[in-house]
């Protein structure tokens, strides 16, 4: 079967719409949540349930946003700081993507098991996507911590066998969620097409009509994908 990743800036309905998928396409199929919000992954381990527990207790809230997962910033010493306080930086950041590495290991194991199954997959969020423009495009300086990530993600996540981007104007995205900028989610809209633009296998869906619209384009772009002879290729 295929994996399918619905990407595209907050708003676009990726989450209503991928849930609703599996019941509309009348064929084995199992939704999977990528974001970096775990109270509503499908699919996390203990550990990352855990500690959004105790941010969501500490910070309140907030904690509890969704979207892309947050970019670790450095695996070198930070500058202005004692040594014991840049070795305990250090550690964490080295254990943060420590985590994210097995989190990401976890997730992709769980697609391939509904793959092997004969499952279609439909991912809300791609790793791929959502680092694309910051980690995995050509030519980026990063520091080691991005470095293993960026490596990991590139094995982990390639391009799934169909990418379908929730495409809407950032007026309308803001006026959906009310989160970010005008001009973040302008930003965040152009590099989830830019990203489209490297895959093989992907279509640009407009996200600004009605949910039960987009919802029946999505529908029909991926039966029109599983009706491809190399639809049943062996899995990623």
């Amino acid at each position: 079967m295929v994996t399918v990743a619905l990407v595209g800036a907050d708003g676009a309905g990726k989450t209503s719409i991928g849930q609703q998928l599996p019941a509309l396409l009348g064929r084995p199929a199992r939704y999977v949540y990528l974001g970096a919000n775990p109270a509503a992954a499908t699919h996390a381990l203990p550990t990352t349930r855990l500690v959004h527990r105790l941010r969501v207790a500490r910070r309140g809230a907030a904690a509890a946003a969704g979207g892309p997962p947050a970019l670790d910033r450095s695996l070198g010493p930070p500058a202005g700081r004692s040594s014991a306080a840049r070795a305990l930086a250090s550690a964490r950041s080295a254990l943060r993507v420590t985590h994210q590495l097995a989190e990401g290991s976890y997730q992709r194991a769980v697609i391939g098991w509904h793959r092997w199954r004969g499952r279609v997959v439909i991912v809300d969020r791609w790793y791929g996507a959502d680092h694309h423009a910051h980690e995995l495009a050509p030519g980026r300086r990063l520091t080691l911590g991005r470095r293993v990530r960026a490596a990991f993600l590139r094995r982990a996540f390639p391009a799934p066998d169909l990418v379908l981007v929730l495409d809407a104007p950032a007026e309308v995205l803001h006026a959906r969620k009310g989160e970010g900028s005008l001009a973040e989610l302008a930003q965040r809209r152009q590099e989830y097409l830019d990203y489209l633009a490297t895959v093989d296998r992907g279509e640009k869906v407009d996200a600004a009509r009605p949910l039960a619209d987009v919802t029946r384009a999505v529908v029909a772009a991926v039966e029109r994908a599983l009706d491809r002879p190399s639809a049943t290729a062996v899995p990623r």
